[in-house]
C-alpha cells in the first residue's frame, strides 16, 4: 500500500537524490502530518509495541523510589525540575508520581516537565498529572536543580547506517528504481567515518543521540541532579544493523508503508558514555534487571503480592518476570545514569574511566 508519506519521500528523492536512514526514520516518524508518532497511540495490545511501565507498575514506582532517594541526596530542595523525555501514555509518571506520597516534600518541589511532539500522545499524557509540555529540552528552565528520566527514548531518535568493507566506507541510504524506494550505497561522510570503528562490519551512529545526550548532560552539570536513560541496546560496539520496523508487535520490511510502522534501532551506549565522559559528571550502568533488582522490585512485588488476588499476583509475576529475566528485557535492556559527582544513585556502577 502506498501511504501519503511514501509520495512525499518518493518526490524527496527524485528532486533531491538518495536519502540517508536518519532523514527516512525522522520522517517516518515525526512528520507533522503523516509521521508515525504524530498519528496514533502505538503503545499496548492495539499498538505495535508494549513498553517497560504498560508491562507492569513495577517499573514505574522503582522508578519514582530512585527519584525520591536522588532528591534527598540533593538535599530535598524546595524546587526541582522532573522531566521525562518521550513520556508516551504517561503511564510512567503517574506511577512514579505515587511514590511521592511517602516523601511529601517531593510532591511540592517536583515540578513536571513533559518532552513532547506528538499531539495525539499529549492528550494521553495529560489526564491526572500537573505537568508543562514543550517539543525540546532547550525549552525546560533551568534555574533548578533537575531529575530526567528518558525510557525507550533514545533508540526512536534517527541514526544513519555505515558499511566499512577494508578501505572503502559507505552509507546506505534509500534511492529509486522503477520510481519504487530500494536500498543503496553511496560513499560516506568523512564525518560520519569518524564515529565509527576501524573495522570491518555495518554501524549505525547517530549524530542526533549524541548531540541529545550532550544537551542532557550539560543541564545535569550546571543545574545539579541526575539523568536516567533506559533502553534497549548495546555496552560497547557491535558490527551488525539493528534498524528495524515493527506493525503489530511483528517485524516487517524497513521500506514498508512509511509513517504507518514503527522505526527503530539499539542504543549504542558506548557512544552515549563518550559523550558523558566530556562532562563533570559521574557516569554509571548497569543492566535493566540488574538496576531493578538493586533497588528493590522483589521485595516491593512481595508486598503487592500480598494484597492482591490470585489473578492480580499471577499478572505481577509475569511482568516483573519479563522486565527482570536475563532471557527478556533484564539483559537486552541498559541502564546509564549520569549524576552531579557528590551523588550515589542505587542500581548503578560507575563506569570505568568513563
Amino acid at each position: 500500500m502506498t501511504t501519503p508519506l511514501q509520495d512525499i519521500i518518493t518526490s524527496h528523492i527524485r528532486t533531491h537524490g538518495p536519502m540517508d536512514m536518519g532523514t527516512y526514520m525522522a520522517l517516518c516518524l515525526g512528520h507533522r502530518e503523516y509521521g508515525y508518532y504524530m498519528t496514533r497511540d502505538p503503545f499496548g495490545a492495539t499498538g505495535d509495541f508494549t513498553t517497560a511501565p504498560e508491562i507492569s507498575q513495577l517499573f514505574g514506582e522503582m522508578i519514582g523510589f530512585w527519584v525520591a532517594d536522588m532528591y534527598q541526596q540533593m538535599g530535598s530542595p524546595d524546587q526541582i525540575y522532573l522531566v521525562e523525555c518521550g513520556p508516551g501514555r504517561g503511564t510512567l509518571m503517574r506511577d512514579v508520581v505515587r511514590v511521592f506520597r511517602a516523601v511529601p516534600a517531593l510532591k511540592d518541589a517536583a515540578q513536571i516537565h513533559f518532552i513532547e511532539t506528538s499531539p495525539v500522545l499529549r492528550e494521553l499524557q495529560e489526564p491526572g498529572l500537573s505537568a508543562a509540555w514543550h517539543d525540546t529540552l532547550a525549552d525546560v528552565p533551568d534555574d533548578a536543580p533537575i531529575l530526567l528520566i528518558a525510557n525507550e527514548f533514545f533508540d526512536a531518535l534517527p541514526m544513519r547506517q555505515i558499511l566499512r568493507d577494508g578501505d572503502k566506507v559507505q552509507e546506505i541510504v534509500i534511492g529509486l528504481h522503477d520510481d519504487q524506494m530500494v536500498l543503496g550505497r553511496i560513499p560516506a561522510d568523512p564525518a560520519l567515518v569518524q564515529l565509527i570503528p576501524q573495522v570491518d562490519g555495518v554501524y549505525e551512529p547517530s549524530p542526533i543521540r549524541m548531540t541529545y545526550m550532550n544537551d542532557i548532560c550539560a543541564r545535569v552539570e550546571t543545574q545539579g541532579g541526575a539523568a536516567l536513560i533506559i533502553d534497549y541496546g548495546f555496552l560497547n560496539p557491535i558490527r551488525h544493523p539493528t534498524m528495524q520496523a515493527i506493525q503489530n508487535h511483528k517485524p516487517v520490511a524497513l521500506l514498508h508503508e512509511p509513517g504507518q510502522v514503527d522505526l527503530t534501532s539499539l542504543v549504542d551506549f558506548s557512544a552515549l558514555r563518550s559523550v558523558a565522559a566530556r562532562h563533570d559528571l559521574r557516569v554509571m550502568q548497569a543492566t535493566q534487571g540488574e538496576f531493578l533488582n538493586e533497588l528493590g522490585i522483589q521485595s516491593r512485588f512481595d508486598i503487592l503480592a500480598g494484597k492482591a488476588s490470585d489473578e492480580q499476583r499471577n499478572d505481577l509475576n509475569l511482568g516483573m518476570v519479563r522486565l527482570t529475566a536475563p532471557d527478556q528485557m533484564g539483559e537486552l535492556f541498559k541502564v546509564l545514569c549520569v549524576c552531579s559527582t557528590g551523588l550515589h544513585p542505587s542500581g548503578v556502577k560507575d563506569v570505568p574511566d568513563a
